[in-house]
């Protein structure tokens, strides 16, 4: 099985769109957010250091991360996987499922908060960039949590729960969503997200876990080398 992990951030990395397996698909796409992600905390970390707000790449990288990840991603998990996984024993109420799908919620959510606060941001307000740049370590905290179960127990559990044919059902049917909903997304994200990696200079894609700067060099994700850091030393 595929799994998240860091590595570069490449097309080949971030887009392995080839898989045949509907779990493993599901993993690649976490690949794809978490590279989009990625983009989203180097902004999130220029504006601490008081640098301006790239409203144009933030707005472009919240955008696919709101089409892909709520409007594909979500969705496939919503509408396919999780009754699916109901038929197994996996409950929603008061179990997996219903703390997944409300992760979805919150998400959206916070994808809602960030949307507004870049509205402020975007006119330069240093100040409103560093709500904006709390938004984004609000919106990464959920996503790196929600992601961090499904690949260390959901998915795992899938692969051993569903049959072959199951899978097999399972990955014609996110292909015919995708191909009602969502056509020509996925390729359209596989190019663009690592463009903006590039061009942000982002070179890996940071490990699951939630990234942020705690005020400690050894800790943080730059290295050590912004305001925050310098200030906890």
């Amino acid at each position: 099985m595929t799994s998240v992990k860091e590595g570069e951030a490449g097309p080949h990395y971030l887009g392995c769109v080839t898989s045949t397996s509907a779990i493993d698909r599901l993993s690649e796409e976490h690949g794809l957010l978490l590279g989009a992600l990625a983009g989203l905390e180097e902004l999130a970390l220029r504006c601490m250091d008081k640098q301006p707000l790239d409203a144009e790449r933030a707005a472009a990288l919240v955008g696919l991360i709101s089409e892909f990840g709520c409007g594909l991603h979500h969705a496939i998990e919503d509408e396919l996987l999780f009754p699916l996984l109901e038929h197994h024993g996996v409950t929603r109420e008061c179990g997996a499922i219903g703390v997944l799908t409300y992760e979805h919620e919150a998400f959206e959510e916070a994808l809602s908060r960030l949307n507004t606060a870049m509205g402020e941001a975007s006119e330069g307000d240093p100040w409103a960039c560093r709500t904006w740049a709390r938004q984004v370590d609000a919106l990464s905290h959920i996503s790196r949590g929600h992601m961090c179960k499904e690949e260390g127990v959901l998915f795992p559990f899938a692969q051993k729960a569903l049959s072959g044919a199951e899978q097999e059902e399972l990955f014609e049917r996110m292909c015919e969503l995708e191909e009602k909903r969502h056509r020509g997304l996925r390729e359209r994200v596989v190019v663009q997200v690592p463009r903006h990696l590039k061009a942000l200079g982002i070179a890996k894609i940071p490990p699951l876990e939630r990234i942020g700067c705690p005020g400690d060099p050894r800790k943080c994700p730059k290295g050590g080398q912004h305001s925050t850091c310098s200030q906890g030393s």
